[in-house]
């Protein structure tokens, strides 16, 4: 049965299109609600007289930072919503008309640069975060620095060209960089997230092996590795580039929401530093260490075993006895020394 109130000109997908923004702007507001108890709740866990001062500040600002360009994003996206579909209503076309022709309008500028700042913050901290689990390998992350650049540089081409009049998230020239930049962005996202939780995971098998397992427990648990590896962000991400790559109104239905979540995943990270609930540079070197001693030890111990052995053993076959095992054993030493010289 047809709609007498339904609004004329448009069809199933014109609405369709419009119910996508619609519904897109609610779950932004949702995020945005979530973002709000993330920051206060940082806010209160950051500055309670026993925290580490000193960490706690240097996070406390990057959190601050991070909760303004949020709020940033959440104010322009709601006026863009509020010019379409209540002050300029009756633009020639309807609100779909005004949604793909304005997106050019100052306030989805000033939108789109809190958007390419907030993201390279959020991208930095992972690098970081992957620079300190792998105990500050400047190596490992010479690939993600570079496609931290390029991902940053696209978006900066990519909003420079939706400012320009007539332009829009959805014009061909816009999606000559738009794209790329998602692929790039989610693409690294990805790879750090993985990068992170296979390093975590690797690291829990070391000191369950070597020290128990419920040594660092703390650092390497289900939930930290789905705080330290951004996996929140990561994964919407990826659902939306190819959302978007398909020219689908899924792309509608995540975009807000995505600006908030570029947020939290880093204010998670940056809370769990502060508290000490996450690794440091100090803290994984000091966990690769006992892991190292405790080999030492157990090395140690099959040395002086073997000794032990060769001594006993003497003991019933003779002089001759004494120099061969003695030689066995004075061998295996000599390499056990070789290789811990050599790994450290």
């Amino acid at each position: 049965m047809s709609n007498p109130f339904a609004p004329p000109g448009e069809d199933a997908s014109d609405l369709w299109f419009e119910r996508s923004n619609f519904a897109g702007s609610l779950l932004g507001g949702v995020a945005y609600g979530l973002h709000i108890c993330v920051f206060f709740i940082a806010i209160y866990l950051m500055t309670r007289p026993h925290s580490k001062k000193r960490t706690s500040n240097y996070y406390l600002a990057f959190i601050v930072a991070l909760f303004i360009l949020g709020t940033i994003q959440f104010i322009t996206n709601s006026r863009y919503y509020q010019m379409m579909w209540i002050d300029d209503r009756n633009f020639p076309g309807g609100p779909i008309a005004f949604f793909t022709s304005q997106f050019s309008i100052p306030s989805n500028t000033v939108g789109g640069v809190a958007f390419i700042l907030s993201d390279f913050l959020a991208d930095s901290i992972l690098v970081y975060r992957l620079f300190v689990i792998c105990n500050s390998s400047y190596l490992i992350i010479t690939f993600p620095v570079l496609a931290l650049l390029t991902a940053t540089a696209l978006n900066c081409l990519s909003i420079f060209q939706e400012a320009q009049p007539g332009a829009g998230l959805w014009a061909h020239t816009t999606v000559e960089f738009a794209l790329p930049f998602w692929a790039f962005s989610v693409g690294l996202n990805i790879l750090l997230s993985l990068a992170i939780a296979l390093r975590l995971i690797m690291m829990r098998r070391a000191l369950a092996k070597t020290i128990g397992p419920e040594h660092g427990k703390i650092y390497t648990s289900v939930a930290a590795m789905i705080v330290e590896s951004s996996a929140l962000y990561s994964v919407t991400g990826m659902i939306y580039l190819i959302a978007f790559a398909r020219d689908s109104n899924i792309q509608n239905l995540l975009l807000s929401a995505i600006d908030q979540l570029v947020c939290i995943a880093p204010e998670l990270i940056a809370l769990r530093v502060s508290l000490g609930h996450s690794l440091t540079s100090g803290s994984t070197r000091q966990m690769m260490s006992s892991v190292r001693v405790q080999r030492v030890h157990v090395h140690t111990s099959a040395i002086t075993d073997v000794h032990s052995s060769a001594n006993m053993s003497a003991t019933l076959a003779g002089p001759m006895s004494i120099r061969s095992q003695g030689s066995k054993a004075g061998s295996q030493l000599d390499i056990y020394n070789y290789k811990e010289t050599d790994s450290v």
